[in-house]
C-alpha cells in the first residue's frame, strides 16, 4: 500500500500517491485512425482478377495470428473487401478502381444505400477484429491500466478478445509471449517492448487498475465458458491490506433488506468501517455504499468519499479519486 503518506493533526487525513497524480476518471474513447489515400490503400495488392487479402474472412472468425502481418491499409482494404463481396460500391476512386478488375466483384450498391444487415456475424466479428487493429498503436482496451474497464466494455469483446486485452495489461510491461499468435499481434503494436520472459515476469508491478480489470476480464471469460452472465459477488466482510507500520482494515455490511442482485444504480446497499493503523494513532471512519456496477460500489461521508470498491469473491479493490488505492485480502467473511 504505496499510496497513504502523511496523516495531519487533530484527526484529518491526507492520502497521496506516490509516483503519480490523482486519478479524475477517463473514458474509453476507440480511435481508429482510417487511411484515406487511395493510392496508398491499392499500393501493393495484388491486380489478379481472382485475388482476395483475406479469402476465408466470409467464412470463418479470423484470429489475430491471420491477420497481423497486414499493414494499417491492406486491413482497411481487407474490410473493404468484405463489403465488396456483397455488392457495394466505394466512394475513393482508386478503391473503386481495385475491386472492379476482381472477377468476384459486382458493384451495385451505392455506399449510402449500403445496408450492413446483409453480413453475416461471422463477417461482422472479421470487421471488428480488424477495426481494432487497424493502427500499430491501437489497443484492445485503451486506458486498462489507468482506470477501471466497464461491464458494458467487458460484454462487448469476444472471449478471444478478453484474453487479448488481458495479455495487452501484461505487454505494457513488456512480457514476452510464447503463443505465437500473441508474439505476433503485440509485435505489430508500436508501443511494444517485449523484454521480460513469461518465467521472469513479477505481476508485482502490475497496479491497482490492472489487477482488477485482470480479474474483470477473467471473470468475463468464465461467463462465457459456463454460458451465464456476470454474478453478484455478495462481499460482506472484513478485509485488510499491511505494508510497513501501517495497516488497514475495512468492514463491509450489507442491508439485510436490500437485494444487492437486484439492486441498481445509486441504491444504497450497505455500510462500509475503515480502520486504519499507523503505529502510535488509530484513526477510524464509517461510510455508506452505494451501487455502481454489475460488483462496483461508490464510498459516500467517510474519509474514502468518493472512492470505488470493486467487488471479489475473495478480497475488494478500493481506488480513491485521492490515491488511496490497494487490494484488500478477505479475512472474515460476515453472513449477508
Amino acid at each position: 500500500m504505496t499510496k497513504i503518506c502523511k496523516w495531519m493533526a487533530a484527526g484529518i487525513t491526507a492520502f497521496t500517491m506516490m509516483g503519480g497524480s490523482c486519478f479524475a476518471g477517463l473514458q474509453a474513447v476507440p480511435a481508429y485512425a482510417a487511411v484515406v489515400d487511395g493510392d496508398e490503400l491499392v499500393d501493393g495488392l495484388s491486380r489478379d482478377a481472382g485475388y482476395y487479402i483475406l479469402p476465408e474472412s466470409s467464412k470463418r472468425e479470423l484470429s489475430y495470428d491471420d491477420i497481423s502481418y497486414l499493414s494499417a491499409s491492406e486491413k482497411q482494404m481487407a474490410i473493404n473487401e468484405i463489403y465488396a463481396r456483397h455488392g457495394r460500391k466505394f466512394l475513393i476512386p482508386q478503391v473503386q478502381k481495385y475491386f472492379n478488375e476482381k472477377s468476384w466483384y459486382k458493384g451495385t450498391v451505392e455506399a449510402s444505400a449500403f445496408d450492413e444487415s446483409v453480413l453475416s456475424e461471422c463477417e461482422e466479428e472479421n470487421i471488428g477484429k480488424l477495426l481494432k487493429v487497424t493502427t500499430s498503436s491501437s489497443y484492445v482496451l485503451e486506458g486498462s491500466d489507468t482506470r477501471y474497464i466497464t461491464d458494458e466494455e467487458v460484454a462487448a469483446l469476444t472471449k478471444d478478445e478478453m484474453q487479448l486485452a488481458i495479455n495487452e495489461i501484461y505487454a505494457r510491461h513488456g512480457r514476452k509471449f510464447a503463443m505465437k499468435e500473441y508474439r505476433d499481434y503485440f509485435n505489430s503494436k508500436s508501443w511494444y517492448k517485449g523484454t521480460v520472459n513469461p518465467d521472469d515476469f513479477n505481476e508485482g508491478v502490475l497496479n491497482a487498475y490492472e489487477n482488477a480489470n485482470i480479474q474483470k476480464l477473467s471473470q468475463g471469460i468464465k461467463s462465457r465458458e459456463s454460458g451465464s452472465s456476470a454474478s453478484v459477488v455478495n462481499f460482506a466482510g472484513a478485509y485488510s491490506v499491511t505494508e510497513g507500520d501501517t495497516s488497514v482494515r475495512l468492514e463491509i455490511s450489507l442491508y439485510t433488506d436490500v437485494n444487492i442482485v437486484s439492486a441498481v444504480a445509486g441504491d444504497e446497499v450497505g455500510t462500509i468501517y475503515v480502520e486504519i493503523d499507523i503505529g502510535d494513532e488509530i484513526i477510524t471512519s464509517r461510510g455508506y455504499l452505494a451501487k455502481e456496477g454489475t460488483n462496483t460500489y461508490l464510498v459516500s461521508d467517510s474519509d474514502l468519499n468518493g472512492a470505488t470498491v470493486t467487488a471479489f469473491s475473495n478480497c475488494v479493490i478500493v481506488l480513491d479519486s485521492c490515491g488511496f488505492d490497494d487490494t484488500y485480502t478477505l479475512v472474515e467473511r460476515y453472513r449477508s
